[in-house]
């Protein structure tokens, strides 16, 4: 589905075509709108086909009188004999010596490139804070369109710190077996965090079991997001040694009180156990005692210094978390160095009514914004990203 254009034609369908509207798209209406996407000779589309995508929220339709709710899903609508419009993209950069051409090179990438290097992989795309079904349809939903392999979920468990999205061990359980069906049926790779603040390594050791006794399968990935002692996720590899392990080192915001020095040594020496296979660089607000889910950005020249010394000292990947959203993700890539973008309220649908959070209800995630982030992702390189992929299925030990 190209979202390339500023503005679209478009049905409203509540079982059939009704009126025709004309209006601007805002990206973040895309996911939750009923839209049939109509085809002129003087608006071509990307490919024949009209997607209808059943929705609850039409925010981003200039002049659609009423929001319809229904089951997320998606419809297609052949139109035959439409011709199929070109996608613009970047000039390819061949690398030197590699007989090969990659297009949209970042300018990180293209000096590699004219170095005789490899640019790596692309940078990982973590949505965290899964809590819905209609979250996992969101998320791999963008994924198949951006025909992307990147895509990390995230599920809080055991959080002791302030957050509204953490989920118990029964609908961790319903969560990663819908996940995984859905992975299989759409044909989508996706792997699967699960996210903590617990310091115990044996509770969270008992957590997993149990989920993954249930769902028939564990995560990929296990984030330490507290003051994890290394000797408690010694034990945490020891019981799951096929799972990689992120821990998270917070990094002040600017203008607040910082040891660079300290900052970095502490990262490094992290990086440098063995148990540890990287990092996440993420922000905290004390203030409401939160130690993720913030928000808010962190001081990127730091963050650079850090990045820079874990890769050089370690070769472990680092991620960067705090505030993102597809609006500056490619931003702090580049800025950062980072392997990696995570975000939570980045990726939240916003609607009329409903806020960015909201204890009780929080919002779902937003498709137009994971393919988004997905899409500028593709443009980003990482040499240090392949890593974290993970050998093997885990969850049965």
């Amino acid at each position: 589905m190209n979202r390339s254009f500023s503005r679209q034609r478009a049905f409203l369908a509540e079982g059939c075509f009704a009126a025709l509207l004309a209006g601007p798209f805002s990206a973040g209406a895309w996911s939750q709108s009923i839209i049939a996407q109509a085809a002129t000779p003087s608006f071509p589309v990307a490919a024949p086909v009209l997607p209808l995508l059943l929705f609850q929220e039409t925010p981003g339709i200039s002049g659609l009188p009423l929001s319809l709710p229904a089951p997320f899903a998606v419809l297609s609508l052949q139109a035959p004999g439409l011709p199929k419009a070109k996608t613009p993209s970047a000039e390819p950069v061949r690398i030197v010596g590699s007989g090969r051409s990659i297009p949209g090179l970042d300018a990180q990438a293209r000096l590699s490139a004219q170095a005789g290097e490899e640019p790596g992989v692309p940078v990982g795309v973590k949505v965290c804070g899964i809590r819905d079904r209609a979250s996992v349809l969101a998320a791999l939903s963008a994924a198949k369109q951006a025909q992307s392999d990147r895509l990390i979920l995230g599920l809080l468990m055991g959080l002791t710190h302030s957050l509204d999205q953490a989920v118990s061990v029964q609908e961790a359980s319903g969560l990663l077996r819908y996940i995984r069906e859905l992975s299989r049926g759409m044909d989508v790779p996706v792997q699967v965090a699960f996210v903590t603040h617990l310091t115990d390594a044996q509770a969270f050791i008992a957590m997993t079991r149990e989920i993954a006794a249930s769902a028939g399968s564990g995560p990929e990935f296990f984030q330490i997001h507290d003051a994890m002692p290394l000797d408690e996720i010694a034990k945490l590899k020891a019981a799951f040694p096929e799972v990689k392990i992120i821990k998270t080192v917070h990094v002040p915001r600017k203008g607040e009180p910082r040891d660079l020095g300290g900052l970095v040594a502490r990262a490094v020496e992290l990086a440098q156990a063995p148990v540890i296979d990287g990092l996440l660089l993420d922000s905290m607000n004390a203030a409401k005692d939160q130690i993720g889910g913030t928000g808010l950005t962190h001081d990127w020249a730091a963050a650079r210094v850090v990045v820079d010394a874990v890769h050089e000292r370690t070769g472990k990947p680092v991620a960067l978390a705090g505030g993102l959203s597809p609006r500056n993700m490619e931003e702090a890539v580049e800025r950062t160095h980072a392997d990696m973008v995570d975000a939570n309220t980045g990726f939240r649908l916003r609607s009329p009514g409903q806020g960015r959070s909201g204890r009780e209800a929080p919002a779902p995630k937003d498709e137009s914004a994971i393919f988004s982030a997905l899409e500028r992702m593709k443009r980003r390189f990482s040499g240090y990203f392949q890593a974290l992929q993970p050998a093997a299925k885990s969850g049965r030990s």
